[in-house]
């Protein structure tokens, strides 16, 4: 257990590692921020004294070297337009977002699963053709799209929601369903998939044979052993929930670190960038790396063919 622990970690880190040597040279790759920070221009000797300050002069080898450096004393920068440290920025707006996954992943389990469930076990109803068919709806229409609508219909012509800021819990609606829909489709998906498939097993009959109720096949045995599926769907789901905040937080002006992520990007700001995407890089690997836990909890089998 410990060994197989120890071997998933080690990819984590130079996962991470070598998420952080591609954004770095990338960044730089972009251009000068300079031009986008005084796009009128700046006399040579001034441009020169900025360039220095924020130590874009040196070579990019030497540049990585100290940004190394300094990741390893705890300094993740400042940023080069609002002159403040890129983790407070981040401290700042990270809860907006956490509030928005967390509600939208709740949302997500609460539609998603029991969608599944009776997407398989009504399969051949209206009810279970309805359930499928929302799903997939879901599934295939874009985040942006979705977004829009909701904005047109709810925030522009009923005036029923708000479609922009955070301050009451009516403002989290739009946003929530926008980010959730796509989440609770996938798992609604493959939890038809899983359970039709364990549905069909021959240790099912056997559980039905011993005249166990019809409740306790199908929660005790079926949809415990479909669970690696959904599990995997789930793990996934967390960072797509923080991925997909980048999209959805510039549509509804929602303050959480997605948009601070994309005026980043625009503005060339390569410190608040860069520690932006090691920060949605570590949240993806850590999770992936909990999810092979869970497997080996789930099914230790795996942890022996690993």
């Amino acid at each position: 257990m410990l060994r197989f622990i120890g071997w998933r970690f080690g990819r984590v880190v130079l996962t991470v590692f070598a998420v952080l040597v591609a954004v770095f040279l990338a960044a730089r790759l972009t251009g000068n921020p300079l031009d986008v920070m005084f796009p009128d221009g700046l006399p040579p000797d001034q441009e020169q004294r900025l360039l220095v300050q924020y130590g874009l002069d040196k070579p990019i080898s030497e540049q990585f070297v100290n940004y190394l450096r300094d990741l390893a004393r705890g300094n993740f920068g400042d940023s080069l337009r609002e002159k403040r440290p890129v983790a407070e920025m981040y401290a700042e707006d990270i809860g907006a977002t956490l509030k928005l996954a967390g509600c939208a992943f709740l949302v997500s389990i609460l539609f998603g699963i029991p969608m599944g469930m009776v997407g398989a076990l009504k399969r051949r109803t209206g009810i279970g053709r309805l359930v499928m068919s929302v799903a997939f709806l879901g599934y295939a229409v874009p985040h942006f799209i979705i977004a829009l609508s909701l904005i047109l219909i709810f925030g522009f012509y009923l005036h029923w929601l708000p479609s922009t800021g955070n301050e009451t819990v009516w403002h989290y609606i739009l946003p929530t369903i926008t980010l959730a829909a796509h989440r609770f489709a996938s798992i609604a998906r493959h939890t038809r998939s899983s359970l039709l498939d364990v549905l069909s097993q021959d240790f099912m009959r056997t559980a039905r044979a011993k005249g166990l109720e019809e409740r306790v096949v199908i929660f005790k045995h079926a949809l415990r052993n479909s669970l690696i599926p959904v599990v995997t769907i789930l793990g996934l789901q967390i960072t797509g929930l923080i991925n997909g905040s980048i999209i959805i937080e510039t549509v509804f002006a929602w303050p959480g670190i997605g948009r601070l992520f994309v005026g980043a990007v625009l503005k060339r700001d390569f410190p608040v960038l860069q520690f932006g995407v090691i920060c949605f890089a570590t949240i993806v690997v850590l999770v992936n790396f909990l999810v092979d836990v869970l497997y080996v909890v789930i099914d230790p089998r795996i942890r022996t063919e690993a």
